[in-house]
């Protein structure tokens, strides 16, 4: 009987905070993650980038990613090197949740691919969309 390992999940964590993230994946490779960033912090995503998201991949989809319904978008993220140490496992009753809703995109990567990095002077982390795919 084979036995198989479910991929690690990781929180793009906040340094220097508690509980603050900008989203999660499943490690594809360690710095090749695939799951949701949040687009709607600290503001609404703008609407010239999401035009900017549909016209490089095509469609894409949203999820709620707060009670307050801001929004992640479901991706491949590309995590800079140095930004990797932020990365972070959460041992929260929400995780094995949120890694079984994340298994299907293991099957079925989604097309929207953002290189991500952690920005010391804004304290968060900011995106580049990487044309091309992961």
């Amino acid at each position: 009987m084979s036995t198989t390992t479910e991929p690690e999940l990781l929180y793009l964590w906040h340094p220097g905070t508690a509980d603050t993230f900008s989203g999660y994946g499943l490690v594809l490779a360690p710095a090749h993650l695939v799951g949701v960033v949040m687009i709607d912090r600290p503001r609404v995503a703008d609407p010239a980038w999401l035009a900017e998201i549909k016209a490089t991949f095509g469609p894409y989809q949203l999820a709620a990613m707060t009670h307050r319904g801001e929004r992640g978008i479901v991706c491949q993220l590309c995590i800079a090197p140095g930004s990797i140490p932020h990365l972070r496992t959460v041992d929260h009753p929400l995780t094995p949740l949120i890694r079984k809703a994340l298994l299907p995109l293991l099957i079925h990567p989604p097309a929207v691919t953002l290189a991500l990095r952690w920005d010391q002077e804004s304290r968060a982390w900011v995106s580049l969309i990487v044309k091309g795919g992961g």
